[in-house]
């Protein structure tokens, strides 16, 4: 397997997962408001997958070095 560069400042990335909690986590722009404060509008981008048992997860890269998490959505 290929190693995973960083597109920032090409470091080797870190590969790894990014598990939920309860729910799958959502992202939503910044200028859209959670309904209630509480709940995401029905346009945002799921991130992860989830099923009945288990918590929801994504694969996710980090750089050590840039402090960034990569998600590729593709790869759900």
């Amino acid at each position: 397997m290929e190693n995973k560069k960083c597109p920032y400042c090409n470091s080797e990335l870190t590969e790894g997962k990014l598990y939920g909690d309860r729910y799958k986590m959502k992202w939503m722009p910044l200028k859209d408001k959670l309904v209630m404060g509480i709940w995401a509008k029905k346009d945002y981008i799921s991130v992860g997958v989830s099923n009945f048992i288990g918590r929801p997860q994504a694969p996710a890269d980090y750089c050590k070095h840039c402090h960034k998490i990569f998600i590729d959505l593709n790869e759900q």
